[in-house]
């Protein structure tokens, strides 16, 4: 009986570690980054990930981020621009 219970115990740690590295620490680590953007720092971005979906989501998460900068700043630039002509 106890020699079972040590078992699902192992296998239950197992399972807590592997979803704390592959599910929970990501979205952490995304939440987290969302948090430091909307406080007002757009060069955050995610940390680099690899071979999963969370890769995937951190690649276009940043892509999209490094676009949003860019926009930002043409429209910076078209503003100084407009103001610039008159």
């Amino acid at each position: 009986m106890i020699t079972e219970i040590r078992v699902v115990l192992a296998t239950l740690a197992i399972v807590v570690w592997y979803l704390n590295r592959t599910l929970f620490r990501p979205l952490s680590n995304l939440v987290d980054t969302m948090l430091v953007i909307r406080q007002g720092e757009p060069t955050a971005r995610l940390p680099e990930q690899k071979g999963d979906e969370f890769a995937k989501v951190q690649t276009t998460f940043n892509s999209m981020l490094t676009e949003l900068s860019t926009l930002r700043i043409r429209s910076y630039r078209g503003k100084y621009e407009t103001v610039d002509c008159r």
